[in-house]
């Protein structure tokens, strides 16, 4: 299943972008020249992408859903900072259920 997610979200980004497992279940998307506008708009597309793809098996396949936390980068932020946020981010969106996304 991680493969399946991995590539949906693989083919669902602008070929510059990246993608990435980062560890366990969890994968990490760095987008470029993006406002937080445009980034809810790809998480959510995301979210939406991997909830319709299937893992072969039986009649309607094995079904996924991701949890996103996003954020952008502001003045002064370091790497450490923008994971934080993003975690931070990460944590609400669960706090909503499987499936959704929150970005600032």
């Amino acid at each position: 299943m991680l493969n399946v997610v991995g590539r949906t979200l693989a083919q669902s980004v602008r070929p510059f972008d990246l993608v990435a497992r980062w560890g366990g279940d969890e994968f990490v998307c760095v987008f470029e020249h993006v406002d937080l506008e445009r980034l809810r708009v790809l998480a959510d597309r995301c979210a939406a992408l991997v909830r319709e793809s299937r893992l072969p098996s039986g009649h309607s396949g094995i079904s996924a859903s991701i949890t996103v936390g996003g954020t952008c980068v502001a003045e002064g932020d370091t790497p450490q900072s923008i994971l934080e946020r993003a975690d931070r981010n990460l944590y609400g969106a669960k706090q909503g259920g499987r499936g959704w996304a929150c970005v600032s």
